[in-house]
């Protein structure tokens, strides 16, 4: 796992739980804040003994952290990725060419890189199908980002998750309502629900 993604969970629990939560998490994971660099990459399962630590002391569940991980995530991911964003493309195309254009750069650029299988396809203007598929189970993490991306484009999308083979499937459809113009800076629900 990605130096990018420890460095920006902790930010995720400081900002919202201060310093002695974040120490007491790594305390109860075997781990510390400091031996995270966001250019090196980590063994999956240092991620999932902080995750595990997390979910007990913040007294949430793996698929509610992750899904506010995401949304916290996500205005870091377009940043860093902005260069491979057009800027005429919707919600939608960003989604339809995430897996072709930003997750190919990301493993061009970095070998040791890599993120989930993804296989998108557009079913029309306002809905398209995600295939997810990793060992990692981190769908909701990605689920987060999505929900960030919708209200960023402010852009209302409905998820719909369905199992599928080895894998998962995430139908993604466009709905009418549009976000506040601010929406780019609003807080996730999700993190509401328990960071607050």
């Amino acid at each position: 796992m990605h130096g990018v993604i420890f460095v920006q969970l902790n930010r995720l629990i400081r900002e919202n739980f201060g310093n002695e939560k974040l120490q007491a998490i790594h305390q109860d994971a075997g781990t510390s804040e400091a031996m995270f660099a966001i250019s090196d990459t980590y063994p999956d399962h240092v991620l999932e003994n902080i995750l595990g630590a997390a979910t007990n002391h913040l007294n949430t569940s793996r698929k509610e952290l992750l899904e506010a991980f995401g949304e916290f995530l996500a205005p870091q991911l377009l940043q860093i990725y902005q260069a491979f964003i057009k800027d005429s493309w919707t919600v939608m195309d960003l989604l339809e060419n995430l897996e072709t254009t930003i997750h190919r750069t990301v493993k061009m650029r970095d070998k040791k890189m890599q993120p989930p299988a993804l296989k998108v396809k557009r079913k029309n203007k306002n809905t398209l199908e995600i295939i997810y598929q990793s060992k990692r189970n981190m769908l909701d993490l990605g689920l987060g980002i999505i929900r960030h991306l919708g209200k960023h484009y402010k852009e209302e999308l409905s998820l719909e998750i369905q199992n599928y083979k080895d894998g998962k499937r995430v139908i993604v459809k466009k709905m009418n309502a549009s976000y506040p113009k601010n929406g780019s800076a609003m807080i996730p629900n999700i993190v509401n629900k328990f960071f607050s």
